[in-house]
């Protein structure tokens, strides 16, 4: 099962989809839209819970957890990769699945009103989006769970299947550094904010040009996670540098032609050396 299909069966624990939703929601207002306020024990729930249901999957013995449940999904044009994956773990999960307005939802101006009228037919919404703040009205008028995609300034659904993956190859996250080269934006916002809640150091480099550092939207945010969780995260300015020494590359696409050739010498020479695991969506 895909990353983001290995996620979304953590809403469906052994005490149900409800009552998971209703922990996950307690203290942010049931919403999923970033995980700056999951707190560690939390993160590690989700993500044994998910470990044990992928397992189920595996095995064919989860049956239809979501059955008799509604979802509906407002999809952005800007992540169909995620939006297909979604779907498609929905429905093999049981639930009965609606879309809503498109990609055209991010375009009204009562976004707020939007949100009461999916409550209305809905056990959940599952919303991506251009603009994070479209999400955040959203959510304003939902009187059920919301779990977003991704949207231009997080992640959480890729990030949470990173650690997955990791969980999966290591057995463990703590002490573990994650090496990212590529651009500033979603996925490296959510990494920095989530990362160091579970042990793991980030060392990243998202600017081409050595001249021109690049510091990303949350970092302090980060930075005080790193205080409160005795974790680092360390900015390079060469790519070389910054996977040198790290259990694990991450990178994403590359829209800048120079960014593209450095990443792809750094590779291969790296690969001369060792073998790290590659995420890359």
């Amino acid at each position: 099962m895909k990353i983001h299909a290995s996620i979304l069966v953590m809403f469906s624990n052994y005490k149900g989809f409800y009552s998971f939703m209703r922990h996950l929601s307690n203290d942010c207002g049931h919403k999923f839209i970033d995980t700056s306020e999951l707190c560690t024990s939390e993160i590690h729930d989700i993500l044994w819970t998910s470990l044990d249901l992928k397992a189920r999957v595996k095995n064919h013995s989860l049956g239809k957890p979501l059955e008799g449940s509604t979802v509906t999904m407002l999809c952005s044009c800007q992540s169909r990769s995620d939006n297909l994956l979604v779907q498609s773990a929905l429905q093999a999960l049981g639930a009965d699945v609606l879309f809503m307005l498109g990609s055209r939802w991010e375009q009204y101006k009562f976004k707020k009103d939007i949100g009461k009228f999916c409550s209305l037919y809905s056990d959940l919404v599952v919303a991506g989006g251009r603009n994070h703040n479209s999400l955040c009205q959203l959510t304003e008028g939902t009187s059920v769970p919301v779990v977003n995609i991704a949207s231009h300034k997080f992640a959480p659904l890729h990030a949470l299947g990173v650690l997955m993956t990791l969980q999966e190859h290591f057995g463990r996250l703590t002490g573990l550094t994650l090496g990212w080269v590529g651009p500033m934006g979603k996925k490296l916002n959510t990494f920095i904010c989530l990362l160091p809640k579970v042990g793991i150091h980030l060392k990243y480099n998202c600017s081409p040009t050595p001249n021109f550092p690049a510091s990303p939207l949350v970092l302090p945010v980060g930075t005080n996670f790193c205080k409160t969780f005795n974790t680092r995260i360390e900015a390079f300015s060469d790519p070389l540098a910054t996977i040198t020494g790290v259990d694990v590359i991450g990178t994403s696409k590359h829209k800048k032609e120079t960014q593209k050739l450095e990443l792809h010498a750094v590779v291969l020479r790296l690969l001369k050396t060792y073998r790290p695991i590659l995420v890359k969506p």
